[in-house]
């Protein structure tokens, strides 16, 4: 195998293999994300935005309220017939005494440190230099797209973790066909 850069051995290029130091700083990253996200949506469950679908943007927070901490439950539509699955973790923060959209917002804000995180994993997983990925997964983390679907309940952040970590899985399989077990058909079944 031709090497991809001069002067690396074959062991520091091989694809598909995460060191200890990369799950800690993508945990490092992810956690930094999340609260800083956490903190956004916190605000914006303070505002009016949520009272009305904002379709400039695609969002419909209404219904993702309603389907993951208002009463009645929305279903989540046939789009999203797996959404409903994330309303136990929206009702446990409620539980603790976090006002509804609050909690909605603050689990979208874990599931958008967790998808830097993720992201930061697949450049490693890819090969991409600690130097680079770092940059490159803290520019995804302040793009607009991933702002707003890290503060907003809505449906595109939780479709966007399954994505990332279905190709963060799909690299890791490269080189080994056993890594993934039982995480590939998880996510497989969370991306539909």
């Amino acid at each position: 195998m031709m090497a991809a850069h001069p002067g690396l051995s074959e062991q520091t290029q091989t694809i598909g293999q995460l060191r200890q130091t990369d799950i800690l700083i993508a945990a490092a990253i992810g956690v930094l994300c999340g609260v800083v996200y956490g903190w956004l949506a916190v605000l914006l469950s303070q505002s009016h935005y949520g009272n009305v679908d904002n379709l400039a943007f695609d969002f419909d927070p209404r219904l993702y309220l309603c389907t993951y901490a208002d009463s009645p439950m929305a279903m989540g539509g046939i789009k999203h017939p797996l959404i409903v699955l994330l309303r136990p973790a929206v009702q446990a923060l409620m539980y603790l005494g976090v006002p509804p959209r609050a909690a909605a917002g603050l689990w979208m804000a874990v599931l958008g440190g967790t998808g830097v995180g993720l992201w930061y994993l697949l450049l490693r997983a890819i090969s991409v230099a600690h130097v680079i990925a770092i940059p490159f997964a803290l520019l995804f983390a302040v793009s607009a797209a991933q702002l707003f679907v890290s503060m907003i309940p809505e449906a595109y952040g939780p479709a966007g973790v399954a994505l990332v970590a279905l190709w963060l899985l799909t690299s890791l399989r490269l080189d080994a066909s056993a890594a993934g077990g039982i995480w590939r058909d998880v996510v497989a079944l969370a991306t539909f």
